[in-house]
């Protein structure tokens, strides 16, 4: 399952001490929690991979576009740490 990946890729990103890879993944896990918080008062459930798959397609959709506006902004740093993100 693509959630236990994730779990198992901020283990490894904390045991490496990478600060950006595990921020990363925490906002991931967070976005999927927000999911699964919303999908409770649904009738049906939903395959988990199908949820894990929306909210980072969608994540990385809402990155994408800040990337675009920061950088027509004039903020490339910020384009920058979005695009660490994406990564």
């Amino acid at each position: 399952m693509i959630r236990d990946d994730i779990k198992a890729a901020q283990v490894t990103a904390m045991k490496a001490g990478d600060k950006e890879s595990r921020n990363a993944i925490s906002l991931i896990q967070a976005a999927i929690k927000n999911r699964d918080i919303e999908l409770r008062t649904g009738t049906a459930n939903p395959d988990d991979d199908a949820v894990v798959v929306e909210v980072l397609q969608k994540m990385v959709k809402q990155r994408r576009e800040s990337i675009a506006m920061y950088e027509s902004g004039g903020r490339q740093e910020l384009a920058d740490a979005e695009k660490a993100e994406v990564r």
